[in-house]
């Protein structure tokens, strides 16, 4: 699934980056589902919080990518 990541940040922000999905355990955690990106600079991580600040990344499969906080 961190493939999956990637492609969505390759896509919606034209950025390389590192992806690795926080997997879900027997205890469910509040994260499960979420991911930890880290881009190549600052600059383009503060990109992409900040567009993801101003509102949602709508996929083409209508699935939607929010900054959770």
């Amino acid at each position: 699934m961190s493939v999956f990541c990637f492609d969505i940040v390759w896509h919606g922000f034209k950025e390389s980056c590192t992806a690795k999905m926080i997997q879900q355990t027997s205890i469910s955690s509040p994260h499960s589902g979420q991911a930890l990106v880290i881009f190549k600079t600052r600059e383009a991580a503060e990109i992409a919080v900040r567009k993801l600040d101003e509102g949602c990344l709508l996929l083409s499969n209508g699935r939607y990518v929010c900054n959770s906080n």
